[in-house]
């Protein structure tokens, strides 16, 4: 309550006098300022929806008229690095409220502008689409991962797997095959020459030549349901590697991939068909070790014996018969495999464990049962003679790994509800992964939480249970 002053004013007018009562308060600051009136701001809808998917085959761009009249689209083109054909030609008079959607690239069947990839899927954001129409130009980001590759690669054809990825470069002992305007294509000779190297430290681990050569398939897309948990599969008898190979991860992550995958292949051609998948699994992550270590990243020893001191050790016995769904979901067996396996090699020396491989007697070969080269490998893991790094804190490495293993859960749940996940998302998780596999738990929890923040919202996933696979890892 303020005290009141008033004064009185006297005003004639012509015959008429005006008395004015003027009241206020005594405190002038104390007086409410009425708020000076907002301009109405408003809105309006584009004449023009675009958006555009610049990283599967065919590569599509979605043209939506949102005004009451007739609109012609005169052309469309890549916003970067264009090529010499661009802009493609339209001339398509689009009704009032009506879409259209124009498909480019080898596989396009629909609305076909060219058979050309118009799109670098390299750059992300830097690329987009450009729609020049009777209205104005309008443009659209890459912004969205492609999602689940369009086949199978287990039970995909050389041809379907080559109508999707029509571009090639060859090798030694590899016909690498890539998708245009890609990042497997910018890759292609960083990968050539770092897949020649790991062929031949795999020959030096395993004391043979090899002279196989294989059809190499770099995925610009995530391995479908039911296996999205592989980044990558090796074919056998089809003479087929598969790789996810879009950007993510680190180059010496990346090489850690081809080395797996095609110590599979180098040891179907030259030692024979495991006995066991665990010995298949765990010879592969032995060799391709190296370039884990490369990248900084937790020993396979390291995981072990984090694994034994936490109690979530695998034992021996379960290990030779688990199910490997692809170390982004199940990563226990393949570390432990690993380490097994190469204490198994280091110990007892390759020629032996060839002939355990192929033929699973373990007495025959090594004189002792399983369950005692199991003990053995127990106490080696928490001996001085296991080899590091080693994390600093197990429970919480294990931890970081597991909430990672939850995080691919996730996505993969969002992919298949049918959400788009943007780059930003799919980097932040990738960028999650590796932290955690260094053991760095700061960058691994703020990559986290920046996945979730940009992850479309479903409902909660963990625990799901991951079907069991058609391939294998």
């Amino acid at each position: 309550v303020h005290q009141e002053l008033s004064t009185m004013t006297t005003v004639q007018w012509g015959n008429t006098i005006l008395v004015l009562m003027l009241t206020f308060p005594a405190d002038m600051a104390a007086a409410r300022v009425l708020p000076t009136p907002q301009r109405s701001i408003t809105t309006t809808t584009p004449a023009i929806s675009l958006s555009v998917s610049c990283y599967g085959n065919p590569e599509r761009t979605w043209i939506k008229n949102n005004s009451t009249r007739t609109i012609t689209l005169h052309s469309l083109g890549s916003i970067y690095n264009r090529g010499t054909n661009e802009p493609l030609s339209i001339g398509y008079r689009l009704g009032a409220g009506k879409s259209v959607t124009y498909q480019t690239g080898s596989r396009a069947s629909v609305n076909v502008l060219t058979r050309g990839f118009i799109y670098d899927s390299y750059v992300g954001t830097s690329e987009g689409s450009q729609v020049v129409t009777s209205v104005g130009t309008f443009s659209a980001r890459c912004v969205y991962i492609s999602g689940y590759f369009p086949l199978s690669p287990g039970s995909a054809t050389k041809t379907q797997l080559a109508g999707l990825l029509p571009g090639t470069r060859r090798t030694e002992h590899f016909t690498v095959h890539y998708r245009p305007r890609s990042f497997g294509q910018h890759n292609s000779g960083i990968f050539a020459q770092d897949a020649e190297a790991a062929v031949t430290h795999i020959e030096s681990r395993l004391a043979l030549t090899w002279y196989g050569h294989d059809d190499y398939y770099l995925s610009c897309g995530i391995t479908p349901q039911p296996n999205p948990g592989l980044r990558g599969l090796a074919r056998c008898g089809y003479r087929t590697i598969y790789e996810r190979h879009d950007g993510v991860g680190s180059r010496f992550d990346r090489q850690y991939i081809a080395a797996h995958e095609t110590t599979h292949q180098i040891a179907c051609d030259n030692i024979g068909a495991a006995a066991w998948v665990m010995l298949s699994e765990g010879l592969a992550m032995y060799t391709s070790e190296r370039y884990l270590l490369a990248d900084g990243q937790i020993s396979l020893d390291g995981f072990s014996r984090a694994a034994l001191q936490q109690g979530k050790l695998i034992s021996i016995t379960n290990l030779t018969n688990d199910k490997f769904y692809g170390r982004l979901l199940r990563r226990y067996p393949y570390d432990e495999a690993g380490s097994f396996v190469g204490y198994l090699v280091r110990r007892y020396g390759v020629a032996k464990f060839k002939k355990v491989y192929t033929s699973g007697n373990y007495t025959g070969v090594y004189g002792k049962s399983l369950y005692t080269l199991g003990a053995d490998w127990r106490r080696y893991l928490g001996s001085a003679a296991a080899r590091g790094p080693f994390p600093s804190d197990d429970a919480r490495y294990l931890g970081y790994v597991a909430k990672v293993q939850d995080g691919h859960r996730h996505l993969f749940a969002v992919l298949d509800a049918g959400k788009r996940v943007s780059m930003r998302c799919y980097r932040a998780l990738d960028d999650a992964r590796l932290a955690a596999d260094r053991a760095n738990f700061a960058m691994a929890e703020s990559r986290l939480r920046d996945f979730y923040a940009l992850a479309p919202k479903i409902s909660t996933t963990r625990g799901t249970s991951i079907p069991g696979p058609a391939i294998r890892e």
